[in-house]
């Protein structure tokens, strides 16, 4: 199972240190919730329905016409692999009364959210995948030697970005019948910078682009994000999924937060100040300082030391899965931006000794 930010509740158990007295800065959701208001009782009484305006809110929030609410971006990065495998055409073996599947070769960043690389593990294992890696910034032989190409923009946890032209040139760049695959779940504070604003006119058959409502609007429990892509794909994705995946009450207040352009501006240039206060408070401690707003990464000789050291104090960082590099969201209050600078100081001077 792959290890991910938020498992406070284990911490809590594990440090003997009541769930209250944590500072969880481990998930780079931002600290700042979308204020909800009351939820209807018919909400909760009755069953989910497209009819419900989201779709609308949504369609322009994202300024995109195809799209599919699914349980969460993670949802679909579980899904797409194996669709994608299944929609690969069968090549027939002239000497054989049979058929054969060519493995797709899908080519993912070394480093990244590990939940894409472990959804398409499971096509690895019955044959229908082959996986290679490139590092940072895909070369162009690598993208023409491919089937899928992955791309997390910006990156988790490195935090780097690509604009949206170089993203579309990769698209072009592929072999016919390859596809691009683009995890924006924290686009949201660039919203410009996203390749949906090269196709107003929807996704063209090869693209598919993962959003996520968590992140930004502080609401990751509801569990709801977008796919976009083309009609037929998104049919296809809907087909397998099912009825109802998105509860009522989360479709309710994901409508009001994506259509609240006051309060989403507002809290974009709140935690684009936090965002700049955290990479000055983290270079006081850290020489190599990567990320985005809602989170900075940073390279650490003694990266898992470091997180024990935080988290024997009460502070949950997350461990990058490379083992060299910590994580840390943003805090909301100035008590919790004087505790982390504090523990930090108080962790180097004693380590200086």
């Amino acid at each position: 199972m792959i290890h991910h930010g938020g498992k406070l509740l284990a911490f809590s158990a594990r440090f003997g240190i009541p769930v209250e007295e944590w500072l969880d800065l481990s998930t780079g959701v931002s600290p700042y919730t979308y204020p909800v208001s009351d939820i209807p009782t018919n909400v909760w009484n009755r069953l989910p329905e497209d009819e419900d305006g989201l779709i609308e809110a949504a369609q322009r929030y994202y300024q995109s016409p195809h799209l599919l609410p699914i349980a969460g971006s993670q949802a679909g990065i579980q899904l797409l692999p194996s669709l994608l495998c299944e929609h690969r055409a069968l090549t027939k073996v002239p000497t054989l009364p049979t058929y054969c599947i060519k493995p797709l070769r899908v080519l993912l960043p070394k480093v990244g959210y590990k939940e894409h690389q472990h959804a398409w593990q499971q096509c690895v294992a019955k044959g229908l995948a082959e996986l290679s890696f490139y590092d940072g910034k895909p070369d162009e032989q690598s993208i023409a030697n491919c089937d899928v190409l992955l791309v997390i923009n910006p990156n988790n946890p490195q935090g780097f970005k690509f604009a949206p032209s170089v993203v579309q040139s990769w698209l072009s760049a592929l072999p016919e019948h390859g596809c691009l695959v683009v995890d924006e779940a924290f686009m949201d504070m660039t919203p410009d910078q996203s390749v949906l604003t090269l196709y107003p006119q929807g996704a063209p058959s090869n693209l598919f682009v993962f959003r996520s409502v968590g992140k930004f609007f502080g609401l990751a429990g509801m569990r709801l994000g977008f796919l976009f892509a083309s009609a037929d794909w998104l049919a296809k994705v809907q087909s397998r999924l099912g009825p109802w995946t998105v509860p009522g009450p989360t479709r309710y207040v994901a409508k009001q937060a994506l259509l609240d352009l006051k309060w989403q501006k507002n809290n974009r240039e709140q935690l684009m100040s936090d965002g700049k206060k955290m990479r000055t408070l983290l270079s006081a401690f850290f020489q190599e300082i990567e990320g985005q707003t809602l989170f900075h990464t940073v390279k650490c000789a003694e990266a898992e030391k470091r997180h024990t050291q935080l988290a024997k104090r009460g502070i949950l960082v997350r461990l990058c899965d490379e083992g060299d590099a910590l994580r840390f969201g943003l805090p909301r209050e100035q008590s919790q931006w004087l505790r982390l600078e504090d523990t930090l100081r108080d962790i180097w001077n004693n380590s200086s000794r």
